[in-house]
């Protein structure tokens, strides 16, 4: 049993990393020739799985010259611990799965961590503490050092240990089958078991799918928060597998959610030129059709920049994927995420649409297990879900997304599946659903980059049996459209907060402005702004930026009637700036990201009626690391 093996590979940020090599060095005595001695070698670590970005981020182009070599040596220590306490979040959340029963005990991992256990010194003792205060006594420094030091090594043991199963399990999965293999699957189909005779093309084990789930980020309102994710409305079913579509590891890559019957659909999609052969299907389809069945989506190739194959491609996967349900390709709808250039392993893909299919459920297990197929670099998986009542029915909308980094408000920004049971005409839901994007997925900000692939897709099966909504403007489209903007919004808000490299989500309100319009193309221009990003992660309240960055958004307003605020804080109010406590103000933000919490910035433009918010993240070294070498 590994412990999530698909996130920590040796050579994964943040791990601590060194290399040495032996150099011969004379001697000045002359007592001998010369002696061995190790130099350090500068190592840097990369990312192993790339999302949707074939090119170096321009940031890493951003030099310094005033950044000294110890503080650029800080600054890797201090990632490399971070990623050392991420490991031991790891474990800890392996424990907790194998105390609950959800996997089984290994033996090999439990000796490991009881070896750090049993080594590490005990604090507690107050003689202990007592004779490492005293400076003459070296020697208890020394033991208590070596105990740190054993445990440390004992630590690692676990790490590789880790890494070499997965490292051979992955073996194992990509291998094409044995001859034995082959020649038991040949007997299988001689004896007349096809069942036997097909080789599996996939997996839903467990392991496969241990990830971190969101906070919970959705706003409060007259809406109730429900468990189920993509399955809590009714008439769907869904599943996700891996289907060895990846580059490396065995996290889930393959999801499916299916409608009972059809589905009133709708559909937002990026407005990037260079636009992926999926997202053109997808808008063909919602072209010449209200209602789908299906939507499939692939994690590891975004097939995107691929030509007139990745288009053939898409069409392959939705023929496939038709023929396995037993319905037309144009009831499917298509979703990609991974590296753009590449087309998807079409070798690996077709012959598991059929496997998939006879995975589909309708447990929570199967909706978290779609949500996590999805995925790409994000750290946690990002499902939700929420109840209304509606002419005295029960009304769900649920949904999953994947995002981290490239991501600005262009459009969704990432990949999301919406699911509901509300009975509702396409044209209602296909503009309240535009509304809800808008308040949402187009608020959100991680680096500015806009994907080839971003597509948000809602589905509504009509099976909680209300009256059908015509109006989005009557009482039940109000109530409908409200709880679906919070839902997406929550969404939303976990991608800005899993950002890459983040430490801390931050929420951007603008109040004042002469339209609602107005006031969230301010508070993007505050989200987008790396200055503004930096200056959070450095903790600095540096409340000149915020001005600045809405003062650039391309919204005239009234300087003098300018306020700012982070926090409890005021830093300006009608166009004067404050004295203020500056070390409150940076302790605010010291501790809000110590605890990856979100850091609250407020913008007053005027005196107008309008309100908007963004969300976004802030700018760390480890966004730089990760994507200075996305693809090597």
């Amino acid at each position: 049993m590994q412990l999530r093996s698909y996130l920590a590979l040796p050579k994964d940020i943040g791990l601590p990393f060194t290399a040495y090599y032996a150099i011969d060095e004379v001697k000045e005595d002359g007592t001998e020739k010369s002696q061995k001695v190790f130099i350090s070698v500068p190592c840097s670590v990369g990312q192993t799985e790339a999302e949707e970005i074939g090119v170096e981020h321009l940031l890493r182009d951003v030099k310094d010259a005033t950044i000294s070599t110890l503080a650029t040596d800080v600054s890797s220590k201090l990632a490399a611990l971070k990623g050392l306490k991420s490991r031991l979040k790891e474990i800890q959340e392996y424990l907790e799965l194998v105390s609950g029963g959800r996997l089984p005990v290994n033996h090999d991992i439990m000796m490991y961590l009881q070896d750090i256990f049993n080594l590490l010194p005990n604090m507690n003792v107050e003689s202990l503490i007592k004779s490492l205060a005293v400076k003459s006594n070296d020697m208890m420094l020394v033991i208590y050092l070596s105990s740190l030091i054993r445990s440390i090594l004992a630590l690692h043991k676990l790490i590789d240990n880790r890494e070499q199963h997965a490292a051979s399990k992955d073996a194992a999965v990509i291998a094409a089958p044995t001859d034995a293999a082959k020649a038991k699957a040949s007997a299988a189909e001689a004896n007349g078991d096809k069942a036997a005779a097909a080789l599996k093309a996939v997996s839903t084990a467990a392991e496969s799918f241990i990830i971190p789930a969101a906070p919970d980020l959705i706003p409060e309102g007259p809406w109730e928060k429900v468990a189920g994710g993509l399955l809590a409305p009714k008439g769907f079913k869904a599943t996700g597998v891996y289907a060895n579509l990846r580059a490396s590891g065995i996290k889930g890559d393959l999801s499916l959610v299916v409608a009972d019957g059809d589905a009133v659909a709708a559909g937002v999609f990026t407005k990037n030129v260079m636009c992926a052969a999926p997202v053109t299907y997808c808008k063909d389809v919602l072209a010449k059709k209200d209602t789908v069945r299906a939507v499939i989506t692939n994690a590891g190739q975004a097939n995107a920049a691929t030509g007139t194959q990745g288009m053939a491609d898409a069409v392959a996967v939705a023929e496939a994927l038709g023929k396995a349900l037993g319905i037309s390709p144009d009831e499917i709808l298509l979703q990609s995420t991974g590296v753009i250039g590449r087309r998807m392993k079409m070798e690996a893909f077709l012959p598991a649409i059929p496997e998939m299919v006879a995975t589909l459920g309708s447990t929570h297990e199967d909706a978290h297990r779609a949500a996590v197929a999805i995925t790409t670099t994000d750290l946690v998986s990002k499902e939700a879900a929420v109840k209304v009542i509606i002419g005295g029915k029960e009304v769900h909308i649920g949904g999953a997304a994947k995002g981290s980094g490239m991501i600005h408000p262009n459009m969704a920004t990432m990949l999301s599946v919406v699911t509901s049971d509300v009975a509702i005409t396409a044209e209602v839901w296909r503009g309240m659903f535009r509304r809800a994007t808008d308040n949402s997925f187009n608020a959100i900000t991680v680096d500015g980059d806009t994907s080839t692939n971003d597509t948000v897709i809602g589905l509504a099966s009509g099976a909680a049996g209300n009256s059908v909504i015509t109006d989005a403007s009557s009482k039940d489209g109000q109530v409908l459209e409200a709880a679906l903007t919070a839902l997406l919004q929550g969404l939303a808000k976990s991608i800005a907060w899993d950002g890459e490299g983040a430490t801390c989500l931050m929420e951007i309100t603008v109040s004042g402005a002469q339209s609602e319009a107005d006031a969230r193309i301010i508070a993007r221009s505050v989200a987008g702004s790396d200055l503004t990003k930096a200056a959070i992660f450095g903790h600095d309240p540096n409340w000149g930026r915020i001005a600045a960055a809405a003062g650039y958004s391309g919204i005239i307003f009234n300087q003098e009637e300018m306020g700012v605020s982070i926090g409890a804080t005021k830093l300006m109010d009608k166009g004067q700036p404050l004295e203020f406590d500056k070390v409150l103000a940076s302790q605010y933000l010291k501790d809000t990201c110590a605890k990856h919490g979100t850091v609250e910035i407020g913008v007053v433009v005027g005196n107008g009626s309008g309100t908007g918010m963004a969300w976004g993240c802030d700018l760390s070294y480890m966004y730089v690391t990760i994507n200075g070498s996305y693809t090597t």
